[in-house]
């Protein structure tokens, strides 16, 4: 995770009391919440058995941002 606002929101997240099992950030991650920057949009989606459900796309990552917290909360 090389993104820099990726790392800030990890910080946000752990303020936050969200473990880190529950969600992954720049990647998929099986049985898990991910925030992903895939072909130039912010994927905000729920992965199982390496499938997307819930998935919802962002041109900004602050919108995408808001969507994902909202979901881990």
């Amino acid at each position: 995770m090389s993104d820099p606002r990726l790392l800030a929101l990890a910080s946000e997240l752990k303020a936050l009391g969200i473990p880190a099992s529950c969600y992954s950030l720049g990647h998929q991650r099986d049985e898990r919440t991910c925030l992903v920057f895939f072909e130039g949009k912010w994927l905000v989606y729920y992965s199982e058995r390496g499938a997307f459900s819930e998935l919802s796309t962002f041109d900004s990552f602050e919108d995408a941002k808001a969507n994902f917290i909202g979901r881990l909360q």
